[in-house]
């Protein structure tokens, strides 16, 4: 009889991260590239009428940064980073 190996999901606490959403354009790379699928696109519009970036699933993220690295305006913060 063969053992089957149980994956186990290793949990982080949830990285403090911030979104500067008067200064985001909306071009959403963040979304698509966070590995975690943390960043969600929010139904309101900035000040610059573009909809922005929303932390919608903290819990998840794992500080990688990758959300920041390829944001062309630098409107993520992580903190601790």
């Amino acid at each position: 009889m063969k053992k089957i190996k149980k994956e186990v999901k290793n949990r982080v606490h949830a990285v403090p991260m911030k979104v500067n959403t008067e200064r985001c354009k909306g071009c959403f790379l963040c979304v698509e590239f966070c590995p975690r699928k943390v960043l969600a696109v929010s139904e309101h519009v900035n000040d610059k009428g573009a909809k922005y970036v929303v932390v919608a699933r903290a819990e998840d993220c794992t500080g990688c940064g990758m959300c920041a690295v390829v944001c062309p305006d630098c409107v993520i913060e992580i903190k601790g980073s």
